[in-house]
């Protein structure tokens, strides 16, 4: 076996097999790479990067959606020792404030992404940006289209040691001061050398993934392991799995996948569509032998049903392995031994302060009773220990602090050496900021420490809250999170349950006063507020952001909703909440007259072989009508009149605005978004925006009819005579006056 001791290697070694990457673009568009080939593109890309002024040491931010173009530039980047940034794709302010902050935080950075994200990062506001600041970033920005051409192979650094940066991992949570973990070539060998060890990986093994390729769990436990041990991998790019999530069991049948990547979301959005499908399902996963579930805090119960579901497909039962890590630790830090089941243990909840020894209960109905899953045993390279809060090593079966040391353990922040000194502790163990403890020689996950909530002496975990919601109320655990704040010293630490609801209706009472019972019966806590908010903050990787729902509601961000709360509450008493029925009738009847279907039931979903675009299209018209304004994802996401109505009783209706008509004029001022384009366009002058098509007319032409035509229509829209153009140092538009 080839000795891998940096990336380059790895990719090298790689180049050696027959095999490589399957790029899945639909269920019948496929693209294969040999390592290879990948090899060359990614050389082809580097001369791309050097030709553009990128050198040795320079940072580049990687925002492609297309996964082989990302993997072209993200192995170009390593062959020529330029440090690759991998940042995930968001539409929302925060991404792109997160995308500003990381861009500050580099020395020489660059970016390459696709034309649209530039255009996008245009848009967004903020006082710290300056007009400078993007033409800075505009100047150094690189489209993936240009960085992938091939014209001519690149120069591959020959100084590259394991002690380098291999590339800059930014961890998924705050956006105001994003903190990039530092991951050398040895870090990544040693990480992936276990991961592929303890998998016990052979060449007969072929890997699934959907995950993005700007996450560890996609790029290190999947990409980088696989590629380390050669094997034949699969990737389908996240978007396609949101749309179609059968697809993915699609793709593990068809190429009989052994290897399978998921966090819970995956398990869950993939058994609702199953539930929902129309067509019968055959497939056999009979070759899955390992599907990792990480990422994000692990339920036992959806474990269960999920293995449970999914045997009619074949799929061993003990195929299911919780694992433990962060991006400090590159990705993995435990995983369980091949063969062996997850399990579960159920503790009394009572008995889980720092220090504390476990008390086990019989099962989940006992009293107290709390469950967490074990996470597998420590790597070989990367040795954990718990501890108290003075960094005294504790006991097997003793609540504590998770701390890790090892070869794949980051060294420290990336430009931040405070940072970076706070994270460890005077034997040079790293805090990893969670709470758990080891179970004969395995490790299990509490919770966070900084989202403990301490309440009269008591530690609650927020996930026992959010169960007890979730199983009593049947609010949907992505939906509830429970936090708790204190405003100031003169105040006793408060609960608080945010719920994810944006229309503060009777309804929304009526589940504020069964969630403060229900806590109350089976926790003997008060809950001070539940509070309505328009969505739940979380990070790239799927991880609820608690730290920011409570620094919100202390800034007074949340007075609104909790004065109109409270004033609801007061007029309702002791009156039930507003009948749906109204809406769903509503939906049911558009639905049915849009679909051409008097048969339609309520839970059926109604994307079926007769469902088009225009039909999309009218469905939505008539839903605006209604006062609700949806995007097409969110129709396609919840597709029948049931899951419909559920959601739009949690959104405001909106006045749709009438349009006013302005006075005719020469000059008209531009939109902000004919501002943007008009920028791109002096940066990089192009006819990209011309979308041409050609149209064949067979039979008797008359070309003057034809012309005629044309023109008529030209004069009968002023945007077809708009011009832009430069008047008094302002860029305006012009509409051309209609021809006689």
């Amino acid at each position: 076996m080839l000795i891998s001791n940096t990336l380059v290697d790895v990719l090298e070694n790689a180049a050696q097999a027959q095999t490589g990457i399957t790029f899945i673009r639909s269920s019948s568009d496929e693209v294969t790479y040999s390592y290879q080939e990948l090899l060359g593109k990614a050389l082809y890309t580097l001369h791309n990067l050097q030709e553009f002024g990128v050198h040795s040491g320079d940072e580049v931010i990687i925002q492609i959606n297309d996964n082989a173009e990302f993997l072209q530039v993200f192995w170009a980047c390593i062959l020529g020792k330029i440090i690759p940034v991998p940042v995930a794709i968001g539409r929302q302010e925060g991404h792109k404030h997160k995308l500003y902050n990381i861009w500050k935080k580099l020395n020489n950075p660059f970016l390459v992404c696709d034309k649209g994200l530039l255009e996008e990062m245009f848009t967004y506001k903020s006082d710290e940006v300056t007009e400078a600041a993007y033409q800075k970033i505009a100047k150094t920005t690189l489209f993936s289209e240009a960085a992938v051409a091939e014209k001519a192979q690149g120069i591959k650094n020959t100084d590259i040691r394991a002690e380098d940066i291999a590339y800059i991992q930014f961890s998924s949570g705050s956006t105001g001061n994003p903190k990039g973990v530092e991951l050398t070539h040895a870090n990544l060998v040693a990480n992936i050398t276990d991961i592929a060890n303890r998998s016990k990986i052979t060449a007969a093994d072929r890997s699934l993934s959907w995950l993005p390729l700007t996450h560890d769990m996609g790029l290190i436990c999947f990409h980088l392991s696989c590629t380390l041990r050669k094997i034949q991998q699969f990737l389908l790019p996240t978007t396609l799995f949101i749309r179609r999530p059968l697809l993915w069991m699609e793709k593990a049948s068809e190429h009989k996948a052994s290897l399978l990547y998921s966090p819970n979301f995956g398990c869950q959005y993939i058994l609702s569509a199953i539930r929902t499908a129309k067509n019968p399902i055959e497939w056999n996963l009979s070759k899955v032998r390992i599907m990792y579930n990480g990422a994000e805090p692990i339920s036992w119960k959806l474990c269960n049903q999920f293995l449970e579901e999914m045997a009619q497909f074949q799929l061993s039962s003990s195929i299911l392995y919780p694992g433990y890590g962060l991006a400090e630790a590159c990705v993995a830090v435990t995983l369980p031994i091949v063969g062996n089941p997850f399990k579960c243990y159920f503790v009394d909840r009572n008995h889980l302060k720092i220090g504390e020894r476990i008390v086990e209960v019989a099962n989940e109905n006992s009293a107290n009773s709390t469950s967490f899953v074990e996470v597998g045993r420590p790597l070989d390279q990367c040795p954990v220990r718990i501890a108290n809060d003075t960094d005294e090593v504790l006991a097997d079966k003793h609540i504590g602090h998770i701390q890790i040391k090892g070869a794949n353990v980051t060294t420290g922040y990336y430009n931040d050496p405070e940072i970076s000194a706070a994270c460890k502790t005077n034997d040079d163990w790293h805090r990893t900021g969670d709470l758990g403890f080891m179970y004969e020689g395995a490790l299990v996950i509490t919770g966070r420490a900084k989202n403990l909530i301490i309440i009269n002496g008591q530690n609650i975990y927020p996930q026992d809250i959010e169960e007890i919601l979730h199983k009593k109320l049947h609010l949907k655990p992505e939906t509830v999170v429970a936090c708790s704040a204190r405003k100031d010293v003169n105040h006793s630490e408060q609960l608080l349950i945010f719920v994810q609801q944006r229309l503060i209706s009777e309804d929304f009472i009526q589940t504020i006063w069964d969630i403060k019972r229900e806590v109350l019966n089976e926790l003997n806590l008060e809950v001070q507020q539940v509070i309505a908010v328009k969505s739940i903050p979380k990070t790239t990787s799927g991880k609820v952001q608690h730290y920011q729902l409570v620094q919100q509601y202390l800034a007074g961000d949340y007075e609104a909703q909790i004065q109109k709360t409270t004033e609801l509450e007061e007029q309702l008493t002791q009156q039930e909440g507003n009948d749906t029925t109204s809406l769903d009738d509503k939906l049911w009847s558009i639905a049915r007259n849009i679909l051409k279907n008097d048969t339609l039931e309520f839970s059926q979903n109604f994307f079926t072989d007769q469902f088009n675009s225009l039909k999309a299209t009218a469905l939505l018209s008539r839903i605006q009508r209604l006062g609700y304004q949806i995007s097409i994802e969110t129709l396609f996401r919840n597709a029948s009149v049931a899951e419909l109505s559920q959601y739009l009783q949690n959104q405001e209706q909106v006045q749709l605005a009438p349009i006013e008509v302005v006075e005719a004029s020469t000059n008209y001022p531009l939109t902000a978004g004919q501002k943007r384009f008009w920028m791109l366009h002096q940066f990089n002058q192009s006819t990209a925006a011309h979308i041409t098509s050609v149209s064949q007319i067979h039979g008797n032409f008359n070309p003057t009819a034809f012309s005629n035509a044309m023109k008529a229509i030209v004069n009968r829209h002023d945007s077809l005579r708009t011009i832009f153009k430069t008047e008094a140092g302002e860029i305006v538009q012009q509409v051309i006056p209609a021809a006689s």
